[in-house]
């Protein structure tokens, strides 16, 4: 199975707080990956944050798999987004979401939004 990593998920690795370090095992990139997306909220959140958090970021970005964001990703977020028009994601969620629904990746996160989207796997990695 393969896995595609949300933000909230990569920030808590970026921060030290490997919660979910027993399911990685050494093998986290073996299987997993995050999207292009993904990488640029974490390079905004570093420049907005600091310098000592900028390098954190680079170092988890420079060892992470990264997976461009492509046609079939964007098709998946625009047919996502046009389903949840009554109550939706946030423009950078739909876009992750629609890049795993693209993928068949499962995506892991702790945001409880994505239990909306229709035919999305999702695990949350930092519950026992």
């Amino acid at each position: 199975m393969r896995y595609l990593l949300d933000t909230n998920i990569c920030s808590r690795l970026v921060r030290g707080q490997d919660v979910f370090l027993a399911r990685a095992e050494g093998r986290l990139w073996a299987d997993s990956a995050i999207s292009a997306i993904t990488a640029h909220e974490l390079e905004f959140w570093a420049t907005a944050t600091g310098a000592k958090r900028l390098q954190a970021v680079r170092d988890f970005l420079s060892t992470a798999v990264v997976i461009p964001f492509e046609a079939a990703a964007a098709q998946a977020a625009a047919k996502l987004r046009a389903a949840l028009l009554s109550k939706p994601l946030s423009a950078y969620d739909a876009l992750i979401a629609g890049h795993a629904l693209a993928l068949g990746y499962v995506l892991v996160t702790a945001d409880a939004d994505f239990k909306r989207v229709p035919g999305l796997r999702t695990e949350n990695w930092l519950k026992a």
